[in-house]
């Protein structure tokens, strides 16, 4: 995020940066093969998509603009960066590194007329960004539709391969914004926090920056917690449906065995806005909420017994004021400007993220037909073994390159990946490379929603909220699915995920004390004991 350590000397480290908070929301942690693949090979066409909203069209499609490290997927930030400076004149982004102050890439240099050149561009950027951020409806509506087009797919062969080469496309689209919200949140982020380090000595910097979006309203995930607290106020009306929701038995067929009425109608329009989210969306091994609603469902039973309120709204009015305060007057106006571009993309990157839950259902639909299409002849012998293979490779499947004859390789590749995906989920690699050199964290834990909170320490991997209730929840891969949790949880904890994460902007709305980015000291926590989180610092203790 900032302030890092590198083994390595900086006079001969590589200076090309790979990041991986870059596309947190989108990757968590650790996803199987295909679900890396499918955000991978769309990745280079997202760019030159977002290079074209630019006006600044790429001669080709990038490639190589992403790798696997210990399998995570890292994005090219140096590339990223040059691009935007030699368009812009943006300066770079800068992190501290063994103590020094080092950019990503040279901050650009021009004379008179190209620093006219660059903040007419400037302008048309941050004017492209606001538009999307307060128009988002067409990209989400795109993303519906082609859900609901693959929903009504028969899959006969010749669907499964038009489908299969619309996955890259369609992602393509969403993914642009995407990045483009995601790349000058966290350029401004680091903007603001350089010109506070000298008042605010980071990660307290950080937080007061976190404080200013206390008040954020309109992201999905807020709005998916509100609706939960309606779904239980309503289920509370109806004895047959506190019936129905304490037998817990409806995980298939429950559309016929619900009862009819309000909550049933309440239901209905939650998963048709929400439906195709997930706890790690990214991992499209999950099923959706629309094929299997219990996490849905348990929640809002749980809102029904426990009849959480609404959180206070807390103005930032305040906050934004102290963090300004630690600014020097000729900084003022900038850091002001900082601070309103970080609220709107905030908003912008959460509608993305939505969009990009629906185009990953309808991935997730298709790769499943794709599966049942590959176990006719045994290439494949359980759905669950697609997820092992790359797109590219079902491609080659689909399309009959890859056939029964191969077969013997098809098993001998299945069995590698899966060893190799169970030896990388206990690992915690940095979510910044230099090279091949990890950069860690100075200090475990960042602050992610200020406050302070002592509970018993729950660590879940998929959301049980009898457990998490007035709980510190432990999250190995938070991401917007558990807004589910915000009506329930004291606190959040997490080896992964970033400040600037949908997510954690939803848990400062329920005023939820949050720690990111603990890496490897998440596994050193004690399930069941009595844990401290300090969202302010960044510090978690037992």
């Amino acid at each position: 995020m900032f302030d890092y350590t590198l083994q390595d000397d900086l006079s001969t480290a590589s200076r090309t940066f790979w990041s991986r908070s870059l596309l947190s929301p989108l990757a968590p942690g650790l996803l199987t093969p295909f679900s890396t693949s499918v955000l991978a090979d769309a990745m280079g066409r997202a760019w030159s998509r977002y290079r074209d909203l630019l006006g600044d069209p790429l001669p080709l499609i990038p490639q190589n603009v992403t790798r696997l490290h210990r399998g995570r997927l890292y994005l090219d930030l140096t590339r990223f960066s040059q691009q935007e400076t030699a368009f812009s004149g943006q300066p770079p982004l800068a992190y501290r590194i063994n103590g020094q102050r080092v950019e990503v890439v040279p901050p650009a240099r021009g004379n008179v007329l190209a620093n006219l050149k660059f903040g007419r561009r400037r302008k048309r950027i941050l004017a492209g960004l606001q538009e999307l951020a307060q128009q988002p409806q067409p990209f989400l509506d795109r993303a519906r539709a082609w859900h609901v087009k693959v929903q009504e797919m028969r899959w006969s062969q010749a669907e499964i391969l038009q489908i299969m080469e619309e996955i890259e496309r369609v992602m393509a689209e969403v993914l642009a914004v995407f990045l483009a919200a995601r790349y000058h949140l966290e350029w401004a982020t680091n903007q603001l926090l350089w010109l506070t380090e000298a008042s605010l000595p980071f990660p307290a910097n950080l937080d007061a920056v976190n404080d200013t979006f206390s008040d954020l309203q309109g992201l999905p995930e807020a709005r998916l917690a509100d609706h939960l607290l309606e779904l239980g106020q309503l289920a509370r009306q109806g004895e047959p449906v506190m019936e129905w929701l304490a037998g817990d038995t409806f995980a298939q067929g429950w559309q016929e065995s619900l009862p009819p009425g309000p909550f049933q109608e309440a239901l209905t329009s939650f998963l048709d806005e929400f439906g195709h989210g997930v706890g790690a969306a990214g991992e499209l091994r999950q099923p959706r909420w629309w094929e299997d609603p219990t996490p849905v469902l348990r929640s809002a039973f749980l809102c029904a017994k426990s009849q959480p309120e609404r959180p206070a709204r807390l103005p930032s009015v305040q906050a934004r004021e102290r963090l300004l305060a630690g600014v020097g007057a000729k900084e003022r106006k900038e850091a002001q400007a900082h601070l309103a571009l970080a609220r709107e993309l905030l908003l912008l990157q959460s509608h993305a993220l939505q969009a990009m839950a629906t185009l990953w259902s309808g991935t997730r639909i298709w790769v499943q037909a794709a599966a049942q299409e590959a176990m006719v002849d045994g290439r494949i012998q359980e759905t669950d073994e697609v997820f092992f293979f790359q797109l590219e490779e079902l491609k080659q499947m689909m399309t009959g390159e890859w056939n029964v004859s191969n077969l013997e390789e098809i098993r001998a590749m299945l069995a590698q990946r899966q060893a190799q995906f169970q030896e990388h989920q206990a690992q915690h690699p940095g979510d910044l490379l230099l090279g091949d050199t990890e950069a860690q964290l100075r200090t475990p834990g960042l602050p992610g929603v200020s406050g302070s909170v002592s509970a018993p320490l729950r660590q879940e991997v998929n959301p049980n909220f009898a457990l998490c209730q007035g709980a510190v929840v432990g999250v190995p891969l938070l991401d917007s699915g558990w807004a589910l949790a915000f009506p329930h949880a004291a606190a959040f904890v997490t080896p992964n995920a970033s400040p600037l994460d949908p997510v954690v902007a939803g848990a400062r709305l329920w005023h939820i004390p949050t720690v990111v980015g603990l890496g490897a000291r998440y596994q050193e926590l004690v399930p069941g004991a009595i844990t401290l989180v300090d969202g302010n610092t960044g510090h978690v203790d037992q």
